[in-house]
């Protein structure tokens, strides 16, 4: 009888869920506590299957919740397939050698060229030479950044450290570091020549760290900003990995247990995305012949759920099916679900009611899916059919899409059921993800592509916006869409927009909008106003009102905002119209002595009495305004209110003061001109009408 043993630590779990009681295991268990350690001891047959480790399960170890995020993984294996090892099924090669270093080259099939990184994990796993079972587990490893534009590296290997000093196999548990560390039947002496002598119960040790290496994004967007290179494809490239330990002990290499492979875990927001909320789970365990149950939690399901679900799998390979072992595959159980879902995609497809998933051939989802390719199917070193030691999947979940789902994803559901069966693969988990739509109950400030304006009015938003700006003409041709009028002295002032209206599910109450400034814009006293009356026959809004500055001319929208409205009725999502829409604008300039090129980042906050959280505008991707030429000063010398949105029209006494001139005073006393001289001839007519009394808010 055999009797593999896992020493752990105190965080020791076993998930024996879904044996199956053919394989006769013994339920007895000997505990035995010594120095701190948990000592747990399982007798089973040569045949049965084995579980060590802390399996993934319980709330996210992260989680990113506002809603205007994506996520994507990088990864690679250190491993390669050098030898015809003795015994070897040529159709079923193993990983025997470890490389030097390995690659993943981002473009933008993987995220988008806008992208803002918010967060960016390194994560590296590897196996322990039996004669260094007392020593650190390897800390430290390189990380090299080549951009695609570059024939040189942008970041030379870089080291990134976990903590002071490597952590003991036997070491505490941390989100930081994970270790296994148990006894397996091996083999010792394979070659090319001989098939090598089983050995019994020999100890085999691994390890997993995770660092935080948000700093190493940052640093490439540092570095294309002192090469005043364009923001967008900023981290495309090659990212290469390097100088972690690894093994080719026998006891591993011959039984097809050499790890050796890393990924990089990154959260972003982009403002072609739609919004989704993502939840990080972490959990190093073996599993052979068996099945283990990752039981998550921590998240909430929105109406008609829609699920991105990627699991970080070391091991695997395609091996035929061994028919006193589980059937092989990831399997889905939804909270009040009453059977099992198998996942699948185009890199691991249906056979036979069941899923080859542990083979060594991992699948990236393309961010967009829109897109042609949704899927690619990755392989190994110099385009082998394997990716020795490593398997990566995505799965896409659309409930309202596959009816075979909605059992299992249902709006309200807090928690899932995802079970690894594991057939002969020897697979080592890691980490998981999963993203869900941010479909908002109740009131929704999110303006959705269908309510899009169509008729090219100058307040048409791009990208359904609910935050942009106006500023005097760029003269660059339209190369920087979002821009600022950069001038010697960067003091040109522009306009921020607001388009407020309510998408949701029930009438909003109490609307209120919050914005804070970039540091290096001043606000303009006296220019905040807020209208609800558009004309669509002279493209401007009509009812403009002063939004008062708070004490000291501090900005009106700062801190806890402002209440633009007491109920705002939802829209009709049919006919795509809104009865009830706010529109504030404010101006704003450049503070002296700021450096040349930079870049103003905004975004506003909008929230009824209601809401949980308040909506980040744009899907929560800051609005980015780019430094640009424009028109001279003496042609605008600033935007004007008939530019950007109208003056009060027609003009009256409540309010406002009228003149017959076409020079007025603006709130910042700039002398302007009529908005006539820098329009297109063919609009004249209709800014002449609009224009026709100069107006300025006393």
């Amino acid at each position: 009888m055999n009797a593999p043993i896992m020493i752990h630590s105190h965080a020791a779990v076993f998930l024996l869920s879904g044996i199956d009681p053919a394989l006769n295991i013994l339920e007895g268990t000997m505990k035995i506590k010594t120095v701190s350690f948990l000592f747990v001891v399982f007798f089973c047959t040569a045949l049965s299957g084995v579980i060590h480790g802390n399996m993934i399960g319980g709330d996210p170890y992260e989680h990113w919740e506002d809603g205007g995020q994506d996520f994507f993984v990088m990864f690679n294996s250190n491993i390669d397939n050098k030898l015809d090892l003795s015994g070897e099924d040529t159709d079923n090669p193993q990983g025997d050698t470890c490389v030097d270093e390995s690659s993943f080259t981002l473009t933008d099939f993987h995220i988008p060229e806008d992208v803002i990184i918010e967060q960016a994990y390194l994560i590296w796993m590897g196996a322990v030479d039996p004669a260094k079972f007392d020593q650190p587990t390897d800390n430290s490893v390189k990380l090299k950044f080549i951009q695609t534009a570059e024939s040189k590296p942008v970041i030379n290997e870089e080291t990134v450290v976990a903590g002071t000093t490597g952590k003991l196999l036997l070491d505490e548990n941390s989100f930081e570091f994970e270790s296994l560390y148990f006894q397996d039947d091996v083999k010792n002496g394979c070659s090319e020549s001989q098939i090598g002598q089983i050995i019994k119960g020999q100890y085999l040790g691994y390890f997993t760290y995770r660092v935080d290496i948000t700093g190493f994004f940052n640093r490439i967007y540092e570095m294309n900003a002192e090469l005043e290179r364009p923001e967008d494809g900023k981290y495309f490239g090659t990212y290469v990995f390097s100088d972690l330990d690894c093994t080719e002990h026998d006891y591993y290499r011959c039984g097809n247990k050499m790890l050796s492979s890393w990924a990089i875990f990154i959260v972003y927001r982009s403002q072609h995305i739609r919004p989704k909320r993502v939840y990080f789970y972490n959990g190093l365990a073996f599993i052979h012949g068996d099945k283990s149950v990752a039981s998550i939690s921590g998240f909430e399901l929105r109406r008609n759920p829609s699920i991105h679900l990627t699991t970080m799998i070391a091991g695997g390979d395609i091996k035929p099916v061994e028919l006193n072992l589980p059937e092989e595959g990831i399997l889905l159980q939804g909270e009040g679900a009453t059977s099992k879902i198998r996942l699948y995609n185009e890199c691991n497809p249906m056979m036979d009611g069941f899923v080859e998933v542990f083979n060594s051939k991992s699948s990236i989802a393309n961010w967009s899916l829109d897109a042609t390719e949704n899927i690619k199917c990755i392989s190994g070193h110099d385009d082998d059919w394997a990716n020795y030691g490593i398997d990566v999947d995505t799965f896409f979940l659309e409930s309202e899409a596959d009816e075979n789902l909605q059992e299992h994803l249902k709006k309200g559901n807090t928690s899932m059921e995802i079970t690894f069966s594991v057939n002969q693969d020897n697979i080592f988990t890691n980490f998981m993800v999963l993203s869900t739509n941010h479909t908002t109950e109740g009131p929704n400030f999110d303006i959705p592509p269908e309510a899009s304006d169509t008729t090219k009015s100058r307040l048409n938003f791009p990208y359904d916006r609910e935050k942009h700006f106006c500023a005097c003409p760029s003269t660059d041709d339209g190369k920087v869409p979002d821009y600022y009028c950069e001038t010697v002295n960067s003091r040109r002032d522009f306009f921020y927009f607001i388009k407020v209206q309510n998408w949701g599910e029930d009438d909003a109450e109490d609307v209120v909008v919050s914005d804070e400034l970039d540091k290096s814009l001043e606000y303009i006293q006296g220019s905040t106003e807020m209208a609800t009356q558009y004309s669509p026959e002279l493209d401007v809004y009509t009812d403009w009102k002063l939004i008062p500055d708070k004490p000291d001319g501090v900005f009106p929208l700062s801190g806890t905002g402002y209440k633009v409205a007491s109920k705002m009725l939802s829209c009709d999502q049919h006919n795509w119209t809104c009865q009830d829409t706010v529109f504030i604008r404010y101006k704003v300039k450049p503070k002296a002595g700021i450096e040349k090129g930079s870049i103003f980042r905004n975004t506003a906050l909008i929230k009824d009495k209601n809401s949980d959280e308040p909506y980040k505008t744009n899907l929560s991707y800051p609005l980015k305004l780019n430094p640009t030429t424009c028109v001279a000063d003496t042609t605008c010398p600033t935007p004007t209110r008939e530019m950007c949105g109208g003056a009060p029209y027609p003009c009256g006494p409540e309010d406002i003061t009228c003149d017959d001139s076409d020079n007025i005073e603006n709130n910042d006393n700039d002398n302007i001109i009529d908005d006539e001289n820098i329009i297109d001839d063919e609009n004249s007519d209709k800014d002449k009408i609009s224009t026709g009394c100069g107006c300025s808010f006393l």
